[in-house]
């Protein structure tokens, strides 16, 4: 299974996650949300304050101070289980902690909107005057703001975030199990189609090839690799294999031709190219494949096809062109005029 190409709601419920996170709020008076690293799209937010949600926003000032603590939280790199503390200009505490799986981050994790300690109201009535906004029902919303102590703070969001990886890799396990199983049953009943399909294929000297698009793994059958002079278990069966043998001047083609089946719909696609054998001479190589399955989003899933070994037929096509081409150069050049008679009617 190829864990990159996993996103975090992949693994978790949101809407179960939110129970969890509502729950917490309440518990605590701390607001969480849940958002994704490489984009910083909020993913989940619960329990923010009246005086973030109703204040903040209609000021441009207070909004753009809110978004840089945001990204400054964002930019600080942490290791799993390590929080980032960070004070808006707004005078509010936020923290953040990377939910990081088998070294994929897949989210942060953040909350605040809290005091370290009792601020001076003072400060507050300026940023109501500054803000334009309603004294009394701005200091009101300031009240309502949770003190919290630094180090009770960094206990909170740590157990949530634990709990979060918790639920994430016990998901991600979950996922992993039930593909194995999949595969199993599919290769227990695909065994005696395999046997016949196999047979075929050796009588007519071709290689199989089975692409899992999700995870990057390939089936390549034995005859396949016996082309090249490999046994069965001298490569590993991936995608990265087969990139590896291509010929430097055929891995751009191969993928376009992949990429154009898929755009034009037919998932077909024919391709000639070389690939590397075990002695380090190339093969050439005629290669039939077909997309057999695709998401419901419609991305490509699975693909499947055929490898023959066509380098007799190559190797007398390249001589025929050559042959051709010193033909054309040397009639080009010539110094004598020629002429070339066909007896028509005797």
């Amino acid at each position: 299974m190829d864990i990159q190409r996993l996103t975090f709601e992949d693994l978790v419920d949101l809407d179960e996650l939110r129970v969890l996170f509502d729950n917490f709020s309440l518990a605590t008076g701390v607001g969480t949300s849940l958002s994704d690293p490489q984009t910083n799209a909020i993913l989940l937010s619960v329990g923010r304050h009246d005086i973030c949600v109703d204040f903040h926003p209609s000021c441009p000032d207070a909004l753009e101070q809110g978004k840089e603590s945001n990204r400054t939280l964002a930019a600080d790199p942490k290791h799993p289980g390590e929080i980032s503390i960070h004070c808006c200009e707004n005078g509010l505490v936020d923290g953040c902690i990377p939910i990081i799986i088998e070294g994929r981050h897949f989210a942060n994790l953040c909350g605040g909107q809290i005091l370290f300690s009792l601020a001076d109201r003072d400060t507050f009535l300026k940023q109501a005057e500054r803000y334009l906004v309603d004294k009394g029902a701005f200091l009101e919303s300031f009240a309502k703001v949770p003190v919290v102590s630094e180090k009770k703070f960094n206990a909170l969001i740590s157990y949530l975030a634990q709990t979060v990886s918790i639920m994430a890799k016990a998901a991600l396990a979950t996922l992993k199990t039930r593909k194995t199983t999949d595969k199993q049953k599919s290769l227990s009943v695909m065994t005696g189609n395999e046997e016949r399909l196999q047979l075929a294929l050796d009588g007519a000297d071709m290689g199989m090839w089975d692409w899992d698009m999700s995870d990057n793994e390939v089936f390549f059958s034995p005859r396949y690799l016996s082309m090249l002079g490999y046994e069965a278990t001298d490569l590993p069966h991936t995608f990265a294999t087969l990139e590896d043998l291509l010929h430097p001047d055929e891995k751009l083609s191969l993928q376009e031709q992949v990429i154009t089946s898929h755009k034009k719909g037919s998932g077909r696609w024919n391709q000639e190219f070389r690939l590397r054998k075990k002695d380090g001479h190339y093969l050439w190589i005629l290669g039939r494949g077909k997309i057999v399955e695709f998401s419901v989003t419609g991305s490509p899933l699975r693909a499947t096809g055929t490898y023959t070994d066509i380098s007799r037929h190559k190797k007398v096509q390249l001589e025929l062109q050559d042959r051709e081409e010193r033909f054309r150069e040397l009639f080009n050049n010539i110094s004598s005029g020629v002429a070339i008679y066909s007896a028509v009617d005797n």
